[in-house]
């Protein structure tokens, strides 16, 4: 279908070529038409014959990367023609059916043209992508605790409701302080609500926490001493916060002085000791007097 226009043709008559004007009505939609062949000069004779208008063939081209990620809804199939403008197209595209992850045939669906026009469809695909979803593993801290320690919690986002995941295992496990980064191991399995493995349209993103192990507290306190002035003075602390047979190391010193009085007991040493953050607390040392017993002698 669309404008026609044809000006002359030629003919033979019992072996004489011939020139004869064409005319034909101005409708130019599918059709049977009409067409009178009228000679000149010598010739004057009418010749009819039926002309007809056959369908234009249109090619329907779907747009490329036309694709979906599983679970989502289906876009809008778009497509483009080499109809000629005017055409008139309704409907649209569909595919074969299908939700798993893979690739599907894009058909006319309902499209349909004008009377003028037949539709043929160019091969393409339709996509769905698989859905990818990401595991976390969770990330803590903890204050050292003489032993070892693990986390084995994660998070999962992206999958579909109704969907559980299985088969990954998680954990990061330490004892001294520090930072330990978690491990991920086993095969994923996706199941749907109804129990079918839909393991194939997903895809496995994984993100590692860590567990960081932190120092614990210690305190060493010098222990308050009170002696008799000029009495030996043997200076002693008290360690409160370490496990097991764990030990911290440290001195002890005093205030210069042996009359009676008091002075200062300070413990000292480093801040950090292996798993330990060790703070220190100052004693007293007293002095007192000594008492003296006078004997008379008869």
């Amino acid at each position: 279908g669309g404008d026609v226009s044809v000006d002359v043709m030629s003919v033979t008559i019992e072996g004489l070529p011939v020139t004869y004007a064409l005319t034909q009505n101005t409708r130019v939609a599918v059709g049977t038409y009409k067409v009178s062949i009228t000679g000149t000069g010598n010739f004057h004779e009418v010749i009819e014959h039926e002309w007809k208008v056959l369908p234009k063939t249109v090619t329907v081209t779907p747009v490329s990367g036309l694709q979906k990620i599983y679970g989502d809804a289906d876009p809008v199939l778009k497509y483009t023609h080499d109809g000629v403008a005017g055409s008139i197209i309704s409907g649209s595209l569909s595919r074969v059916a299908g939700d798993a992850a893979g690739t599907y045939a894009i058909t006319l669906g309902t499209l349909t043209p004008d009377h003028n026009h037949i539709l043929v469809i160019a091969d393409a695909q339709f996509e769905i992508v698989k859905r990818t979803f990401t595991i976390t593993g969770d990330t803590h801290s903890h204050t050292y605790n003489g032993g070892t320690q693990t986390i084995t919690g994660t998070s999962v986002t992206n999958l579909l409701d109704g969907h559980t995941l299985s088969g990954i295992s998680y954990s990061a496990s330490g004892a001294d302080v520090g930072t330990y980064p978690g491990t991920f191991s086993g095969s994923f399995k996706g199941t749907d609500a109804l129990g079918n493995d839909v393991s194939s349209n997903y895809s496995l993103e994984t993100i590692p926490g860590k567990l960081t192990i932190e120092y614990k507290s210690v305190r060493v306190t010098a222990n308050d001493l009170t002696v008799a002035y000029g009495d030996a003075v043997s200076l002693s602390a008290k360690v409160e916060g370490t496990f097991n047979s764990d030990t911290v190391s440290f001195d002890l010193i005093r205030e210069s002085g042996d009359n009676v009085g008091t002075y200062v007991i300070t413990p000292s040493g480093a801040t950090t000791q292996g798993n330990y953050l060790v703070s220190y607390v100052k004693g007293t040392l007293t002095i007192d007097y000594r008492d003296v017993i006078i004997t008379t002698l008869n």
